[in-house]
């Protein structure tokens, strides 16, 4: 299994990124995670399919991050 290290984040720390973040995320409640992602150039995970309208920011369904982990075959 996985293990995680969760850090939580102050808005500071990504605050630049709002703006961006807030043109590209689909959901005004969702802002936040594109901001983060983009200051840590990392990609997102969700099942929403709204997430994947935009390209600035990789976004992942579970499906897909399983594949990438390599804990199911593409195939599957």
């Amino acid at each position: 299994m996985l293990k995680t290290v969760v850090k939580v984040a102050r808005e500071d720390e990504y605050s630049g990124f709002l703006p961006q973040a807030n043109d590209l995320s689909p959901d005004p409640d969702d802002v936040d995670f594109f901001a983060l992602a983009l200051k840590l150039n990392c990609s997102l995970w969700s099942e929403d399919k709204r997430w994947k309208q935009q390209s600035h920011v990789e976004t992942l369904n579970t499906k897909e991050l399983l594949e990438r982990l390599g804990l199911i075959s593409a195939q599957h």
